[in-house]
């Protein structure tokens, strides 16, 4: 339900009376007459939530197993993990020969997520 006032807003989403706002790759601007014939615009946030998994090492920094992101639509792999490390700061200690899976599946750091995926952290194997 959208709240009146002087700048009128509902969740998830930002009106501005009679302002156009800046896009950004992560919302949408939006739109749409007002009863006074201004346009109210409305800029959406585009995030996606992502299932972050950590293993071994990775576990043991965050002292989690998993971790609910939400990334702005787009985002790549690599990008995730930064965002991830920005919030465990000790995870940065281990991005050395991280691998990552998506869905049960290793994927190179460019890979795009989308809204509901599980990116899996994998440490470094040792073993021959």
């Amino acid at each position: 339900m959208c709240m009146s006032g002087r700048y009128p807003f509902c969740a998830g989403v930002t009106h501005i009376l009679g302002l156009r706002p800046h896009a950004t790759a992560a919302s949408r601007a939006l739109t749409h007459p007002h009863k006074d014939g201004r346009h109210v615009f409305v800029v959406e946030n585009l995030s996606m939530r992502v299932l972050v998994r950590f293993f071994a090492v990775h576990r043991e920094a965050t002292g989690q197993s998993s971790w609910q992101a939400d990334v702005p639509e787009g985002t790549r792999v690599r990008d995730a993990f930064r965002a991830v490390a920005d919030r465990f700061p000790a995870l940065a200690d281990h991005a050395s020969g991280i691998a990552y899976a998506v869905n049960q599946t290793v994927v190179p750091g460019d890979f795009a997520l989308h809204d509901g995926d599980e990116l899996a952290l994998l440490p470094p194997m040792a073993g021959g």
